[in-house]
């Protein structure tokens, strides 16, 4: 586990849509193996896909979606120690305002 640093807020709302299609009978075409739906079928393809030794594997956006998760979950950019030096050394290169990460708020994933 290692230590996050949260941005500090912007008062800005942000949101993440879910890539679900709005009106999932349009892609429906109902020839869905053992009569499932859409959903459905998703997840039993997913689980097959899992499964017979695959289940250690990871499944594209699975990474992605664990950390909008996580970044959901503070309320805000989380930003490793390196990424606030990184930060830092361009802000110095365009004599900008540095970045403490004291002011931040730090979590633990």
């Amino acid at each position: 586990m290692w230590p996050w640093f949260l941005a500090p807020s912007t008062n800005r709302e942000s949101t993440v849509a879910a890539a679900t299609p709005a009106a999932s009978s349009s892609i429906n075409g109902g020839a869905f193996a053992k009569g499932r739906n859409q959903q459905q079928n998703v997840k039993a393809v997913i689980a097959d896909v899992l499964g017979h030794g695959n289940e250690k594997c990871m499944l594209p956006g699975q990474l992605e979606a664990g950390w909008a998760a996580h970044t959901a979950k503070a309320g805000g950019l989380l930003f490793s120690a390196a990424e606030v030096a990184a930060f830092n050394e361009l802000a110095t290169e365009a004599g900008q305002p540095l970045w403490k990460p004291e002011s931040f708020k730090t979590v633990v994933i």
